[in-house]
This record gives C-alpha cells, structure tokens and sequence, in this order.
C-alpha cells in the first residue's frame, strides 16, 4: 500500500525490546515513510508502469508520485510539506491442472494398483486495484529546539477472484 516513492526505510526487528509500543511473537516490521525534512529542499519523483499478463490478455498501469519541498519561515524557523499518490490495477490469470492422491487399489493378478483418487483442470481470474495517497507537514522552531510533524496516509485495496474448476474424483 506505501508507494516506493514515499517508503523512507524498512526497520526489521527478531526481538521487543522495552520502547516498543508493540509487535509480535516473530519480530516487529516498521515501514517508516518518508517526511519532509529527510532532504533538503524541492523533490520530487514519479512512475509510470505497465504490466501485460498474456493470459488475460490485458494490459494494466501502476503509477505513483512523490513532491516534497521545505521553506525557511522569516522568523529563522523551517516548515516542510511532502505529498504522495500511487495507483495499481493488475488482472491476471492462473491455469492449472491437479492429480489428487494415489490410492492403493485392489490387487490385480497379485500386484498392487495405485490409481489417483481424482484429477482437475482449473482457470483463477484475478482483477486488482490499489490506490493510496500520504501527505506530511514539519515545522522546526529557528533554534531546532520544538519540532512538530503532522501526518495523513490513505489506502485502499479490492481484489475481485474467481475461480473455474472441474474436478471429478474416484
């Protein structure tokens, strides 16, 4: 859901310690997204993709984009503003086949006769979308003594999955 362009730094943690607010038994992942005073002055980044899945024969776009600039106030303090958008669409198609278990069947002429318990062909349709938008204010005082930082994160996600299948069985 956070675009690469607004991602600042992934912290991994394999163990709590006692200043973390919370996490879980594996560790604790921190997506730290980026804010205005991580660089100086204007930034801005942007892009535009697209995905061909040749089995559903569809072609899909990703877009995403990140602005980001900081203004010295005339008191000597800084004020800071970053905004960023991403969008994805992806429609995919899976086809498969499966041989259930092998099953030991009565003896022909003395040998065993293992057969599969049932077989299937199946086709998965996948159509998904993704969209989020973030934004970030920072305001430093002239002496850096008071600090304060503001901060907005949106995302949304749908998945539509449909799945066909014949599968008979013994």
């Amino acid at each position: 859901d956070v675009s690469p362009e607004m991602l600042g730094s992934v912290e991994v943690f394999k163990n709590q310690s006692a200043d973390m607010i919370e996490g879980g038994l594996a560790g604790t992942v921190n997506l730290n997204t980026r804010l205005p005073f991580d660089q100086g002055g204007r930034m801005m980044a942007f892009t535009l993709e697209a995905n061909y899945s040749d089995f559903a024969e569809e072609v899909t776009p990703t877009m995403s984009g990140i602005y980001s600039n900081r203004w010295e106030l005339g008191n000597g303090s800084e004020f800071g503003l970053i905004f960023g958008a991403s969008y994805s669409e992806l429609q995919s198609r899976a086809d498969g086949t499966l041989v259930a278990e092998w099953l030991d069947r009565d003896p022909c002429d003395g040998q065993s006769l293992y057969v599969p318990s049932g077989a299937g062909i199946r086709t998965q349709l996948f159509d998904r979308t993704r969209d989020s938008i973030s934004a970030a204010a920072q305001w430093r005082s002239a002496d850096g003594e008071l600090e304060a930082t503001a901060q907005f994160f949106r995302a949304s996600y749908e998945n539509a999955w449909s799945e066909r299948a014949v599968e008979p069985s013994i």
